[in-house]
Order: C-alpha cells, then structure tokens, then sequence
C-alpha cells in the first residue's frame, strides 16, 4: 500500500513480492508460466499502482500486457 507515483515501494517489499511469486509457483498456486499485469492493464485509466511501481511491474520477466476493454473477475467475485 502506497503511492507509487514518485518512488518505489522499499527494496524489502519488493523482495517480499519476488518471494511470495516464487513461493506461489513452488505451491501450485501459480503456473510457472504465470502473467504479471499492472491494475492499470485492465483499466488503463487508472493511476494505480503509480508510474514508478508500473514501470518496475513491466520489467519483470513474467509481465504481460493485456488489451483494453478486458474484463477481470476474481474467484470470489460474483458473475
């Protein structure tokens, strides 16, 4: 949580998203070839989460951009 606008977030949040990415993967929770996006992929009117942060997110080796108009839904939300 923050704004990410300006600066990043602390090299230990960032190392803490790496391993919690990597931890995912070991537990089967996330594919090894799982896509990365920024919250401002999907609604690209969005500052979220901050340029800094959004640029950092499209250097990772997993990120993926997604087209406009895309609709995301997660598993708890209704349909």
């Amino acid at each position: 949580m923050g704004n990410f606008t300006d600066k990043l977030p602390t090299d230990d949040a960032l190392k803490a998203l790496e391993e919690a990415l990597v931890l995912g993967v070991k537990l089967g929770k996330l594919t090894p070839d799982f896509k990365l996006h920024g919250h401002r992929d999907a609604r690209p009117s969005m500052e979220s989460p901050g340029q800094k942060l959004y640029d950092r997110i499209r250097k990772h080796k997993h990120y993926e951009p997604i087209g406009p108009n895309i609709v995301t839904v997660s598993p708890k939300s209704p349909v």
